[in-house]
């Protein structure tokens, strides 16, 4: 079975921050585009904030301009219809340390600096990511709660 999932998005090159969320959720399903709902909104008002306080390391007031990416790519909400969907709530926690899903946040953040994680399954994702050394052992991580 195909399950439903949507990709990172890269961002510009010359950014050295990531932020990685729990999963894709309705909005980005429908516009198959990561954080393109409520969450996305908010991170736009924190990086206007964010550049502000200091453009060298928040250099874009735009999410899309930076890395944002899933511990898990596939689509999880509320209501979402479970037998097109491969994880659910409760097993989001052993989807995110499944070895595929943590090469592919490996890969993805490999060429960072600092990540920003927003919540329990970003946390274990990334924490889980670091400990196999693929490339992202000296990234500097920081828990927003």
């Amino acid at each position: 079975m195909k399950y439903d999932k949507v990709n990172c998005n890269y961002g510009k090159s010359d950014v050295n921050i990531a932020f990685v969320f729990a999963c894709p959720g309705k909005f980005e399903l429908k516009n198959n585009k990561v954080l393109s709902g409520n969450t996305g909104k908010n991170l736009n008002l924190l990086l206007e904030k964010l550049y502000e306080w200091n453009k060298t390391i928040f250099p874009y007031k735009d999410r899309y301009d930076y890395l944002l990416t899933n511990a898990s790519e596939y689509v999880y909400y509320s209501g979402y219809p479970e037998e097109t969907c491969k994880t659910t709530l409760p097993k989001l926690r052993s989807d995110v340390y499944e070895k595929n899903n943590i090469l592919r946040l490996c890969n993805e953040l490999k060429n960072k600096k600092y990540v920003i994680l927003f919540g329990e399954h970003a946390r274990k994702g990334v924490k889980k990511s670091k400990e196999t050394g693929i490339g992202v052992n000296n990234l500097c991580v920081i828990k927003a709660q």
